[in-house]
């Protein structure tokens, strides 16, 4: 009986649905960590602005007037009118002001460290088991177990590229799975910098990726969001079987 076994792997971040340009690069754990002390250094400054305004509120610096001279001057029926000039209490308005920035900066600080610890968990979740020495490289970097490479299509337009491996001993769909899903991980801890294993075209941003075995052959498919990344996705593909 033939094995028939299709299994979808799909981008590590928020869902790219659309069409070209591409969306901006997520952000990597890094830079994640980066905006929360950013957002943490500017709550402190409006902390501090806010406990200046309170203590400023004891004193008389803590009321705004109207213009009096001007008040003075405007009548109402020939009358002169010198009660629309009220001294407002603003300090403690100031203070809150102050205060409520500070919270939503820590909320902001406190979003990105729950994004970046979810990147290396999910980072960890996706390499365990993983060999040691299969992280210092993706399975198509053994370019001589590549029996072809294919232009994937969609209604007629580049969308992507299809690698069929040989036969290699071992080599299984749900091994495959495992360690092209765990190098997508360390790249989305990365923030998917260009350079991470440039010789893979599966490891781009804005793709998705399925590995299929129909009883022959293991086949990924890389399918592309936009039109740029599908050409780098055919170019890096072309390029395997070029160079080896």
């Amino acid at each position: 009986m033939r094995a028939n076994t299709s299994i979808l792997l799909v981008t590590l971040v928020a869902a790219c649905a659309g069409s070209a340009p591409a969306p901006e690069r997520p952000k990597s754990y890094r830079e994640h960590m980066d905006e929360a002390a950013a957002h943490d250094r500017d709550a402190d400054v409006h902390e501090a602005k806010a406990a200046d305004a309170e203590r400023a509120g004891r004193g008389s610096a803590s009321y705004a007037c109207g213009n009096r001279a001007l008040s003075d001057q405007t009548t109402s029926g020939g009358e002169r009118v010198t009660s629309w000039v009220p001294c407002w209490s603003v300090a403690h308005d100031a203070s809150a002001t102050h205060e409520a920035e500070a919270e939503r900066l820590r909320a902001e600080a406190q979003q990105h460290r729950a994004i970046a610890r979810n990147l290396l968990d999910v980072e960890r979740t996706f390499c365990a088991g993983l060999p040691t020495d299969e992280l210092t490289h993706t399975p198509l970097y053994h370019r001589h177990d590549i029996a072809r490479v294919e232009a994937y299509r969609e209604s007629g337009t580049l969308a992507g590229a299809r690698v069929t491996f040989k036969a290699v001993p071992g080599l299984s769909p749900s091994y495959l799975s495992h360690a092209l899903l765990c190098h997508r991980a360390r790249m989305a801890t990365l923030g998917y910098p260009t350079t991470y294993m440039a010789y893979d075209p599966s490891m781009l941003v804005h793709t998705h990726l399925a590995v299929d075995d129909q009883g022959g052959p293991i086949v990924v498919t890389i399918r592309a969001d936009d039109d740029v990344t599908a050409a780098v996705v055919w170019s890096r593909a072309q390029a395997l079987l070029n160079e080896r």
